[in-house]
């Protein structure tokens, strides 16, 4: 039967000027890309006819948005900046009815047996409540799965799956200029990450606020241990993909790439932020995903976490909801864009809207399938005026849980490329603007005639001509070893061997007129990173480079395996350990131990330390005059004077064990 809203409307007409229902309903939502559709019915849902459609929704579950000019101050206030509290005014005395804050004036509402009709005359009646909608389901739509030859077209089309060859986004030109930093973080809405996969382990992102296994709100945002994301299905911090769709799209994104294994990602090194907002069946609902876009807006906005993309593979199948408008507006304000999947429905967005896609915001970049031969995939949306360009979406092969690989088509597939590319705008050019992002993207596409008409741009996304808009230069090619030196062992074939001539090929920092030498053992460099490929201590340095007073940063990962420590030097006088100021992290058994060490002819002597629990994040040791001072992600861990090694000397990197590294090692 359909709802009828007539009295409602009249009544919240007449006595607040705010319309409660209308087009703003979000819809069954779909993840899309090839992976198998779940029954109409599900255990917690039921079909309703909501704005003229069958749809599923959560049963006696709301979710709405505060009218905050209404409130009084303080509670106004509250409701303005996020507060995780509700405000007085949405008090509920209806006997088992209960409200919960989703942040920023949104809220979700549980009314046990009520008719729908009783809960629209209360919200009509409050003048705290300026929305009020079902909570609806997301769920996945049905795609075929190919699972063809394995080869990543998208990123080179050679005329695999008898393709169009030069049909891709022309990735390579984009990696010669940066193939992506770990400062720049990327959300990933969907049904979770597979954080243990060998291709995504290292660009998983840490919250640099969080301690492992505390039960304290480390960064104090009401999310207790949310180091790697947050779940807001079961509402803890266990982000691991218990359906496949959401490790499949982060591979596209950010696959470790020049790491000798698996796929590659379009950002070689990038931090995937995951917010699970689908179960194991692909199920969630409308006000998990609210809850995960505000919590990107608030991590970027309070709490300073880089946060530039949101990936959003799902759609609404009808509806227009201004609740997720308004969240997704929010995030756009913040600096944040969200890159959205245009729908496998076949059909012309223009004339039948799918939403988040056809959300009219700066902030959203609605994004098609393009085939392997350069048309338009035969599952894709479009739309000449709403959809705004088209990337490969037909068997794009990516990262699968368990450390497997496999091959998904869909605009799900679609909209990871796009995201990837704003992630390398933003390490190419740190603070990149959305409006920038969007003008980047949206006016360097490659011209396609099958796309005349069909999307905005009428192209293709091209990631290098992107990156070419920002005025990157690439780096200067690297010179030959004036001096033979030791090769890593045979063991990690994949990996050159120094010397350097700028810092770890950083692709936003200044590139150095010095060569890396090796000091001690052996460190090797791939995808901007060094790692240790020693059993014992390696130590590498900056020929050509003598400073007393210097800076050292650079972002470490300590292996679990006790007695191994990564550690930055400063006035390195050489050769071997002979004369240096270390500053590291050593795994111990309960945990990590930070310390300051002096070496002066070979006598080494311990200057400070402190237990931590954790042992990675950005490493700073700063060493001015007689003073030195070790930081970890911001926070100042250690600090003592010393004047035994007063004169200049060279800086560089310590590690002891196989398979520590170092991340966008920088000096000043």
């Amino acid at each position: 039967m359909e709802w009828s809203h007539a009295r409602v409307r009249r009544t919240r007409r007449e006595q607040t000027g705010r319309q409660l229902s209308g087009p703003e309903a979000l819809e069954t939502r779909a993840l899309l890309s090839g992976m198998p559709v779940m029954p109409a019915a599900m255990a917690g849902f039921k079909s309703i006819h909501w704005q003229g459609h069958s749809v599923e929704a959560r049963i006696d579950h709301w979710v709405g948005h505060l009218a905050v000019s209404r409130l009084g101050n303080a509670a106004g206030a509250a409701a303005a900046n996020g507060s995780p509290v509700l405000v007085g005014p949405l008090a509920v005395r209806h006997p088992g009815w209960h409200a919960t804050s989703l942040g920023n004036g949104f809220f979700s509402m549980v009314t046990p047996g009520a008719t729908r009709h009783a809960v629209l005359d209360w919200a009509a009646h409050t003048k705290a409540v300026a929305r009020l909608e079902p909570d609806l389901a997301i769920r996945t739509a049905s795609w075929p799965n190919d699972p063809l030859l394995s080869s990543q077209w998208n990123l080179q089309n050679s005329g695999q799956y008898a393709g169009t060859v030069g049909n891709d986004i022309h990735a390579a030109q984009a990696w010669s200029l940066t193939t992506g930093s770990r400062n720049v973080v990327v959300a990933v809405i969907d049904s979770g990450i597979d954080i243990t996969h060998p291709d995504l382990a290292a660009n998983i992102w840490t919250n640099p606020n969080e301690v492992v296994g505390s039960t304290i709100d480390g960064d104090h945002n009401g999310y207790v241990g949310d180091i790697h994301g947050w779940n807001f299905v079961d509402n803890n911090n266990q982000v691991t993909d218990g359906y496949g769709h959401g490790t499949h799209v982060a591979g596209i994104i950010g696959a470790v790439g020049n790491n000798g294994i698996g796929v590659t990602g379009i950002d070689w090194q990038v931090s995937l932020m995951a917010l699970k907002v689908e179960d194991s069946r692909g199920v969630g609902s409308t006000s998990s995903v609210i809850n995960a876009i505000n919590y990107v807006t608030m991590m970027r906005r309070d709490h300073g976490i880089n946060i530039v993309a949101v990936n959003a593979s799902w759609e609404s199948a009808a509806g227009y909801s201004v609740v997720v408008q308004e969240a997704i507006r929010a995030e756009g304000d913040a600096g944040v864009t969200f890159i959205a999947a245009a729908g496998n429905d076949a059909s012309n967005s223009d004339a039948i809207p799918r939403y988040p896609a056809s959300f009219d915001l700066p902030n959203v970049i609605s994004v098609a399938a393009l085939s392997t031969t350069n048309t338009l995939a035969s599952m894709s949306n479009y739309g000449g005026t709403t959809v705004d360009l088209a990337a490969p979406g037909s068997l794009i092969q990516s990262t699968f849980p368990g450390g497997t690989y496999g091959i998904l088509s869909g605009t799900s597939m679609a909209a990871p490329q796009v995201t990837g590319v704003v992630a390398l705008l933003a390490a190419a050019k740190p603070g990149i603007t959305v409006a920038e992002v969007r003008t980047a993207i949206l006016g360097t596409t490659t011209p396609v005639a099958s796309l005349a008409g069909k999307v905005v741009t009428g192209g293709r996304l091209n990631a290098g001509a992107a990156l070419a808009t920002l005025g990157v230069v690439p780096p200067a090619p690297i010179s030959p070893p004036t001096t033979p030196l030791s090769q890593p062992p045979a063991a990690v074939p994949a990996l050159a061997t120094l010397p350097f001539r700028d810092a770890f090929n950083q692709p936003t920092g200044p590139v150095t007129q010095a060569s890396w030498v090796q000091a001690v053992g052996h460190i090797a460099v791939s995808a901007n990173t060094a790692i240790s490929t020693s059993v014992g201590n390696s130590v590498m340095v900056l020929r050509g480079v003598s400073v007393a007073d210097v800076h050292v940063q650079a972002t470490v990962t300590t292996r679990a395996v006790v007695g191994q420590a990564v550690g930055l030097v400063a006035r390195y006088g050489g050769p071997g350990d002979t004369n240096m100021y270390l500053a590291r992290l050593v795994k111990h058994p309960s945990g990590f131990v930070a310390q300051i060490w002096r070496s002066v002819d070979g006598v080494r002597q311990l200057l400070a330390a402190r237990a931590m629990a954790r042992g990675s994040g950005l490493l700073q040791f700063d060493v001015v005059g007689n003073s030195l001072t070790l930081s970890l992600n911001g926070r100042v861990l250690l600090g003592v004077h010393d004047s035994a090694i007063a004169g200049p000397g060279s800086v560089g990197v310590r590690i002891a064990g196989i398979g520590n590294r170092f991340d966008n090692f920088h000096a000043t």
